[in-house]
């Protein structure tokens, strides 16, 4: 009986291995050529979006109202708990209860990447704000101000967050001219 050279793959161990190759290429090389790649604006959609979901579930969880401050310029979203007893807590609670301060309750939440140029706000039924800062509430009832959130990176990508005033999931829009005309 001859003795095998064990520096050599015997033709099972190259099929095994080949098929497992191939099985990770195909795994995995569709998100290599997948051309709806991943951008900035992408992914500070996305925050935002997962950022609004979570205030109006904790207005209606914790039964007090909630702002989201926009400050278009610098690129920033921070959140504050609103400070009128009658809007957050009911007629009964509001004789009560102290009203909650502001400045106790804001919190910095989120940065736009230095890569997202643009910022506009265009709350229900007013014209766009592209300088300065904007408030949208969320409210107890689970209700908030009807707004539209355009983002523009540097490389001309739109993505749009538009708050419905009674819906609780936001929604992403990839087309800037459905985030214009909605």
């Amino acid at each position: 009986m001859k003795r095998r050279d064990a520096s050599g793959m015997t033709l099972m161990e190259l099929v095994v291995v080949m098929g497992l190759l191939s099985l990770l290429l195909f795994t995995v090389m569709p998100r290599f050529l997948r051309s709806d790649r991943i951008t900035d604006a992408d992914q500070a959609v996305r925050k935002l979006a997962a950022l609004v979901s979570q205030l109006k579930e904790e207005a209606v969880l914790n039964g007090r109202s909630y702002i989201l401050h926009v400050d278009v310029d610098g690129g920033r979203f921070w959140t504050t708990i609103g400070s009128d007893p009658w809007e957050t807590r009911g007629a009964i609670a509001a004789a009560s209860a102290p009203a909650a301060s502001q400045v106790d309750h804001a919190r910095a939440v989120l940065q736009l990447p230095e890569s997202i140029l643009r910022v506009t706000v265009r709350l229900l039924h007013a014209e766009p704000i592209d300088a300065g800062s904007a408030e949208i509430h969320f409210f107890p009832q689970g209700y908030s101000y009807g707004a539209t959130i355009l983002l523009e990176g540097r490389d001309g990508d739109i993505r749009c967050l538009r708050i419905e005033p009674f819906l609780g999931a936001p929604v992403i829009l990839k087309d800037g001219a459905n985030c214009v005309s909605g």
